[in-house]
């Protein structure tokens, strides 16, 4: 194959809740497309990041994690995360080396079987493992379970390994014009990354004293030359909840706001001004248009 020719490809990472999905995206794609915490469900819907390594480039999409659904919003995400088995040229089925098998891999094993496409076993967090004869028998283990194409070790927050499976992502790609410009990176606007990059610092901030069941807006967006003027709406569903999110005399939404905007300046690479409010809507969850704009079918 010449140098020049081009070749471009689609890959899903699937795997169960914190296993370091969008960790791993955002370390191949080599900036952040994708919002991260130590908490689980951090993902909502599926978000592509692209990756470019010579003439090849592969498109990759981070999906919600496999967990046993509850709610609509739950069964939303977990038809997004199987959806993404569809229309691709490989999956990554990315394990938590450190937690070993548990009820989100067997559910991922068990969504994965009669997969059309190959799937790659990638083991992550191998850092934290400290003997190499637990991942290789891990790995064993896996391997007796699922139908695996190939399979790699990695640390997608320190970098060990992740070249050489990007590499090989690379290589694997088929003959093809690309599908996204050079210079795009992901699939989201810098209006939808905004709001999830304030959630994301919610997440952090408030640990687990905020159930998951929140999401942030971003209701007005102007560029005024000199300043970018946002405004974003935290919408929780109680009252409880949004006295949480304001803090005492009002410190922690001013955190929150301090942490986001810092971030979305080095990120957009300009001055911004922030504006963060709260609201209460009980069935924000239950809201089709939500369900829209973020991707995800509405269902039952």
């Amino acid at each position: 194959m010449s140098e020049g020719l081009r070749c471009c490809g689609f890959v899903s990472v699937l795997g169960a809740t914190n296993a370091g999905k969008s960790t791993l995206v955002n370390r191949l794609v080599g900036v952040k497309v994708a919002i991260t915490t130590h908490k689980v469900q951090t993902t909502r819907s599926a978000i592509r990041g692209v990756m470019v390594r010579g003439c090849r480039q592969v498109v990759l999409t981070d999906t919600p994690g496999f967990f046993a659904p509850k709610r609509r919003f739950d069964r939303a995400m977990q038809r997004a995360a199987e959806g993404a088995r569809e229309g691709v040229d490989a999956v990554i089925f990315l394990v938590d080396a450190y937690a070993g098998l548990h009820e989100g891999v067997e559910r991922g094993l068990e969504k994965l079987e009669g997969a059309k496409v190959p799937v790659w076993l990638v083991l992550n967090k191998t850092d934290k493992v400290l003997k190499k004869e637990d991942l290789l028998k891990f790995s064993s283990l896996l391997h007796e379970r699922g139908n695996f194409a190939k399979s790699f070790m990695v640390s997608s927050t320190k970098g060990g390994g992740v070249d050489h499976l990007a590499e090989s992502l690379a290589d694997f790609m088929p003959e093809g014009e690309w599908h996204y410009e050079e210079e795009v990176v992901s699939d989201m606007t810098d209006r939808q990354f905004a709001s999830e990059l304030t959630r994301e610092k919610v997440m952090e901030v408030l640990h687990d004293e905020l159930p998951f069941q929140m999401m942030v807006e971003t209701v007005h967006w102007k560029d005024k030359g000199s300043i970018l003027w946002i405004e974003q709406m935290i919408v929780v569903k109680s009252g409880r909840h949004k006295g949480m999110v304001l803090g005492e005399g009002g410190r922690r939404i001013r955190l929150l706001g301090e942490k986001s905007r810092k971030v979305l300046e080095e990120v957009l690479g300009c001055r911004i001004y922030l504006s963060l409010r709260v609201k209460v809507r009980k069935k924000w969850d239950e809201e089709r248009i939500n369900y829209e704009s973020w991707g995800l079918e509405y269902g039952e």
